[in-house]
């Protein structure tokens, strides 16, 4: 399609003129005039709006109407004079209705045989965002058909590198707010004889979305002057172009190859050893669509002799060869890098050694980290969903205390044993998922609504023990002082267990920091890390045990304790309410009332094992089957509850209890905040998580704290992490985090200081105190 052809002056100065009377009495948008003059207008509006002019008044101190045309006209008209001067060039500015779009030259003319790079400008309104040359999951990629004279030849677009736009399951690639797509126009066939200027018409076509899509194009055009000598540079658009190149993907300097699973695609790069420590993340971006599953978590692992890339694959995975885009980000810069690459396939991938397997973590460091996790362990046992459990050792340790010494160390040797059993398996299977490309991180296992039906069974049924609704007498375990004492050992190995499992909710200082270089670390400093997080929980237990001077402190055994044992019943039964909850909030009103129906099952079976113990046998036959019946139920119920795999902080703009507004995160609406330049306060929460809760109902829901977010507009959000989400789990580990809570204050743009992460138990007075900062 041709072009629209340069104004003529005549025509020029008419339409000049007529813009220069309707603006000055009413909002003409004047969008067919050279760009330059367009910015003329609104520089003219900022001057007049910064240093008001003082035109002549009337007698009566006041200014006629009249005057203030007069002096806005004569202003119009000079620009207007100014404008008819030699000038760079003339470009028309298409506003469509969602977006503005305009075509820029890097020079102020064309000089034939000199290659001229232009760019194709497009700004959408704030919220939206246009597309990569592979959109992604949905999407559609700019287009651009060109009408240029002859001997003129446009390239293919050159893409700055996207960001990653989640919409929904899906995920695209894009741009928010403006996009300059970049083209070379090459000239070696141009003559220019007996020309003046030439006009480059395009016709451009771009998807614009934001929870919709629309499809819109513009005619541009864009003139430039036909010069004898070489084009100086537009000096308006040198810094647009520079910055734009540096968005550009250079070729990646390393080799590359990948392999395939039934599942998995993985790709290795060859950076050296000092890019690869210097590296924080790297994201993939391949050329063409259906390679990989785009909205799945890419795992990124830093290695020896460079990084290996897991990502699943697509509905259309690579044969021989796989060419994309690498943005990777080093520590040394905030600005991302961007690598075009080919990879190609190979049968067995080049042999990778972690990169913390040669000494990347320091000794200094590995025992500062060790430090930490004891610490952090050590703090566990004051956390409310862990002291009731823990509450129970203690009844054990003053009961034998002043009687059996060997027999209470040998508990504390055990119940120490079984903390540290169990914290091995839940660090294995933390690490096995992680090595298999999933994204878990601490308390992971409270986000399967299974295992938290499990729970709610187990604490109910040692608070119906502790009630006194049945008991394991020596009937079941047999007759004896050995079988006794083995009992007693057993049950000081299972409260360990059950001591770690509820730990889990909960994070204390210290905590976070080791487990986020635990995470990161190969499986034997990982797992040593977490055996000393461990050992900080059974600790207090252990000391006592082995130390006669600590338990002539303990109380002296009597009727006291057989209240205390009923009076921590109560405890468990509150703990059973909360995994209640957690599960109704996982799964729905159907799930809890599938919990509780195998609640009242389990406790039918306690009551009638009681009855059987004195019944005759004929007695004893009929309750056991009854009881086996309950158990049977009850366990069948546990596999029920499933998950929604929704958020529960779905409502697009919710308050809390002190009319604060937050809104949930997501990727997207945190990108969207941050464009506009606003501080936000990040608060990634989960409902099982008995640290986040208390922090929100003491530190961040005060009247107090909601006035500091308004007084300095600080945006809220909220990411719930009670069911899994691959997304909020990358984002805590781009905060060497491995778990919940996760508070971050990201300053506004501008700001240089680095987003600023809050401690994990929080006060009032930390949250304001670092509110102020802004």
């Amino acid at each position: 399609m041709a072009g629209q052809p340069p104004l003529k002056i005549s025509d020029y100065l008419t339409k000049f003129t007529k813009c220069v009377i309707l603006h000055t009495v009413l909002p003409y948008r004047c969008s067919n005039l050279p760009n330059q003059d367009i910015e003329l207008f609104v520089s003219l509006e900022l001057s007049i709006k910064k240093y008001p002019l003082k035109p002549p008044m009337d007698k009566f101190g006041k200014t006629p109407l009249l005057n203030l045309v007069k002096i806005r006209v004569l202003l119009l008209v000079i620009i207007g004079v100014f404008s008819l001067l030699p000038g760079p060039t003339w470009a028309n500015l298409v506003q469509t209705e969602y977006t503005t779009a305009r075509l820029i030259s890097e020079k102020t003319a064309i000089y034939p045989g000199e290659p001229v790079w232009v760019a194709l400008q497009l700004t959408p309104i704030a919220g939206w965002h246009t597309y990569w040359r592979n959109p992604g999951d949905s999407g559609k990629a700019t287009q651009i058909n060109w009408d240029l004279p002859d001997g003129i030849q446009a390239s293919d677009i050159h893409w700055p590198h996207p960001k990653r736009i989640a919409a929904g399951p899906l995920m695209n690639f894009g741009y928010y707010g403006e996009a300059n797509l970049l083209v070379k126009l090459n000239t070696e066939g141009f003559s220019g004889k007996n020309l003046s200027e030439v006009n480059l018409a395009a016709k451009a076509n771009w998807l614009v979305c934001e929870e919709i899509c629309v499809p819109e194009s513009a005619d541009l055009n864009l003139v430039l002057p036909v010069t004898t000598k070489p084009a100086a540079p537009d000096s308006n658009h040198k810094n647009l172009f520079a910055e734009t190149r540096q968005l550009l993907p250079t070729i990646a300097p390393w080799a590359s190859v990948f392999t395939q699973s039934e599942t998995n695609l993985v790709l290795q790069v060859a950076l050296d050893k000092t890019q690869t420590q210097q590296l924080k993340s790297a994201e993939l971006f391949p050329y063409r669509d259906g390679i990989i599953e785009n909205a799945a978590v890419q795992h990124l692992e830093h290695g020896e002799h460079g990084i290996r890339l897991t990502v699943l694959k697509g509905y259309e995975p690579p044969e021989q060869d796989f060419t994309g885009e690498l943005v990777l980000k080093f520590k040394d810069t905030d600005r991302p890098q961007a690598f075009s690459f080919g990879a190609q396939a190979v049968d067995h991938a080049p042999e990778f050694t972690p990169l913390a397997e040669t000494g990347n973590l320091s000794f200094y460091l590995l025992l500062q980290t060790m430090l930490f996790a004891f610490l952090g362990g050590l703090i566990l046992n004051l956390m409310p969903c862990v002291f009731p459990v823990l509450s129970l050792k203690a009844l054990a340790i003053v009961e034998k205390a002043r009687h059996d010494t060997a027999f209470i160390r040998r508990q504390g040797l055990v119940f120490t044993t079984g903390v540290l059993s169990s914290f091995l398996v839940v660090a294995g299977i933390l690490l096995a998922f992680r090595a298999a490309g999933a994204q878990v991180g601490w308390g992971f296992q409270l986000q399967s609504p299974p295992f938290v039906m499990i729970l709610a069974y187990i604490l109910f049924m040692v608070g119906l023990n502790l009630s006194g609704v049945f008991n394991f007498g020596t009937r079941m375990m047999g007759i004896g002082q050995n079988l006794s004492e083995r009992e007693g050992l057993s049950g000081a190995f299972f409260t360990g267990a059950l001591a770690t499992v509820v730990a889990t909710p909960c994070s204390a200082p210290f905590m976070a920091p080791a487990l986020g270089v635990a995470i990161a670390q190969p499986a034997s400093i990982a797992l040593l890390i977490f055996l000393m997080l461990g050992f900080g929980l059974a600790f207090p237990f252990l000391l006592i045990s082995f130390s006669p001077g600590l338990q002539r402190f303990l109380p002296k055994p009597g009727p006291w304790m057989d209240t205390l044992k009923q009076l921590l019943a109560f405890p468990m039964y509150g703990a059973v309410i909360w995994l209640i909850w957690v599960l109704g909030r996982q799964t729905g009103i159907d799930g809890a009332t599938a919990a509780l129906i195998g609640m009242l099952l389990l406790a039918l079976a306690a009551w009638l094992y009681e009855r059987s113990r004195n019944s005759s046998k004929l007695a004893q036959g009929i309750n056991f089957i009854a009881l086996a019946g309950c158990l049977i139920v009850a366990l069948i119920l546990i596999g029920t509850p499933k998950s929604t795999g929704e958020s529960v902080t779905e409502a697009p703009k919710q308050a809390d209890a002190s009319g604060l507004n937050w809104e949930p995160y997501s990727a997207t609406k945190l990108a969207e905040l941050r464009d506009t330049g606003q501080a936000v306060f990040l608060n990634l929460t989960a409902a099982w998580c008995i640290t986040c809760i208390i922090n929100e109902k003491v530190a961040l829901s005060s009247p107090v704290v909601a006035d500091a977010f308004r007084k300095h507009n600080i945006a809220y959000l909220k990411g719930d992490w009670t069911n899994e989400d691959p997304a909020i789990t990358k984002l805590l580990s781009q905060f060497d985090r491995s778990g919940v809570p996760l508070y971050v204050l990201y300053y506004p743009t501008g700001d240089n200081r680095k987003p600023k992460v809050l401690p994990q138990i929080l006060t009032e007075q930390m949250v304001l105190d670092s509110l102020n900062t802004i």
